[in-house]
């Protein structure tokens, strides 16, 4: 008889023990729980849910499950910031307030985000596939390092492909005519465009303005 009182004490004491520590967890701790949901009402589920305080290290994270619902358990008493996003929705954040052996709900509403981002990277190719047209660019520094004489257009000279014609007689223009063959063609099938305005002879196919340099 007597073992068996004996039995039932240590018992009683057990049940009482676990009573004890579960109590003491549950003051000294609180927890937040809520629902996501889109601006039509839809939930949300595989939202990411983060939760930030004063009273708490670090970030406790949690994902809103196939109801949109979530819940960060064994939180510090204290004011928290709780954020929830997801792709393609605008980020919320509310304020909620934990204390003792209690839970706090915090709801959130996220928006259809309407901004859109197009990134484009590459590197512009060495040859233009998509045209036929060459040319080369040339910078007022560039020239003024270059001996071009006295006439703008002798720096077409320079440009590959193009050569000296010598197959037209333009004896008596002087130093007023740049005579250039380029990529086989004569000097009469040049066109000189000048601030969009051709320039070209109107008799001969050579340059028919002279700028003063």
């Amino acid at each position: 008889m007597t073992g068996n009182r004996t039995s039932f004490a240590i018992l009683i004491t057990l049940v009482l023990s676990v009573a004890v520590a579960r109590a003491g967890l549950a003051q000294t701790t609180g927890s937040i729980e809520g629902t996501l949901i889109d601006s039509s009402g839809a939930v949300l589920p595989g939202a990411a849910i983060e939760a930030r305080g004063a009273s708490l290290q670090g970030i406790r994270s949690a994902t809103t499950d196939g109801r949109g619902s979530y819940r960060l358990p064994a939180l510090p008493p204290g004011i928290y910031t709780v954020k929830g996003s997801l792709a393609g929705f605008t980020t919320v954040e509310k304020t909620a307030y934990v204390s003792l052996d209690s839970t706090a709900t915090v709801n959130l509403s996220l928006e259809l985000s309407a901004e859109a981002k197009v990134l484009v990277t590459g590197e512009a190719p060495v040859i233009d596939l998509s045209s036929t047209t060459t040319g080369s660019s040339y910078t007022a520094k560039v020239l003024e390092r270059m001996s071009i004489g006295r006439n703008y257009a002798d720096i077409v000279l320079s440009q590959p492909g193009v050569n000296t014609d010598t197959s037209q007689n333009l004896a008596g223009l002087g130093d007023r005519v740049v005579n250039v063959a380029l990529y086989g063609s004569t000097s009469l099938e040049n066109l000189y465009m000048i601030d969009g305005i051709n320039t070209t002879n109107v008799i001969r196919g050579f340059q028919g303005k002279a700028i003063n340099p």
